[in-house]
């Protein structure tokens, strides 16, 4: 990845609703584990496996690098490295709404469906809202990377494409 970093973004699961649902399931398995006697055949798998999801939740972000080379995406803890999207294998990039629910099934890294089509070539990755990038790659492929900064990513796709002659 070379230096020249054009655009920036981190993004988080910070939404206030969906800590709210996490809190009460989280309090709810406490709940089991401590008014459980000892007579009762509690499954504490499902509760442990329930409170390890929602403690991931807290590392998990997405980072977005756009550069002189291409577009970098970094899903933390899913991708180690970052995962790049060179210019030269791009078709076309533009920046779209989407609808999270109807065409990937939610939020998170997710594999499309609805009128992206199902398969591994339409993917997602996203944390929140429903304004992402869109790359439409050269060998088929279809990447949308969720955002929450579409205007100051807007303004470097219009200067990356004036410099490469509308090329991508």
């Amino acid at each position: 990845m070379k230096n020249n970093i054009y655009f920036y973004e981190v993004q988080r699961f910070n939404q206030w609703w969906f800590w709210l649902i996490w809190i009460l399931v989280f309090a709810i398995m406490i709940s089991a584990i401590i008014f459980s006697s000892d007579n009762e055949k509690t499954s504490y798998v499902g509760i442990i496996l329930v409170m390890i999801i929602a403690l991931a939740m807290f590392i998990v972000r997405l980072k977005t690098i756009i550069n002189e080379d291409g577009v970098y995406i970094r899903y933390f803890p899913f991708h180690l490295k970052y995962k790049r999207f060179l210019w030269d294998e791009i078709e076309e990039v533009y920046i779209r709404k989407y609808r999270p629910m109807l065409e990937f099934g939610g939020w998170g890294l997710r594999l499309g469906i609805g009128r992206l089509g199902i398969g591994r070539k339409n993917i997602a990755y996203n944390v929140r809202g429903n304004i992402g990038l869109q790359l439409v790659l050269k060998n088929g492929k279809k990447v949308l990377i969720g955002t929450m900064q579409a205007d100051a990513m807007q303004q470097i796709l219009s200067k990356i494409k004036q410099q490469n002659g509308e090329r991508i």
